[in-house]
């Protein structure tokens, strides 16, 4: 159970800061002449700690509801926890962000960063567990 905890306080953690070097990276990617300059990456790491804030009171119960949820009914499968972040990331980000209405497009730029994070909790907390199951099996 303390590694299922440590895995939804760490996916919580790290989800603001990886969509926000996603879109960093986006940018960075798809904006000729886009001037990269150090201090872009500290504006990068405030927005994140802003957006931690935003997010977290809602963002660290959907994750423990979903993790709670998947070791009730067993599931060790990398898959599940990745589709559940990859579907947490795009609603929270509709439901928290009325200010963005009108481009919703950029709320499906936080599918992968949702799988990413779905898999860190995976790997966390669900990793040992599957890999002895797959073990004892054969």
């Amino acid at each position: 159970m303390e590694r299922i905890v440590a895995g939804v306080i760490t996916a919580s953690l790290l989800a603001p800061f990886v969509f926000a070097l996603f879109i960093l990276l986006l940018v960075v990617t798809f904006v000729h002449d886009f001037p990269f300059e150090l201090e872009l990456l500290y504006g990068v790491l405030f927005v994140s700690l802003g957006a931690l804030i935003e997010y977290g009171f809602v963002l660290f119960p959907a994750s423990a509801v979903i993790a709670y949820g998947l070791y009730r009914f067993g599931i060790r499968s990398p898959w599940p926890p990745i589709f559940c972040g990859a579907a947490l990331g795009p609603t929270l980000t509709l439901l928290m962000s009325p200010h963005i209405l009108g481009i919703e497009w950029i709320s499906l730029l936080a599918i992968l960063p949702g799988a990413i994070c779905g898999w860190i909790y995976w790997r966390i907390a669900l990793y040992r567990t599957a890999r002895s199951t797959m073990v004892e099996e054969r």
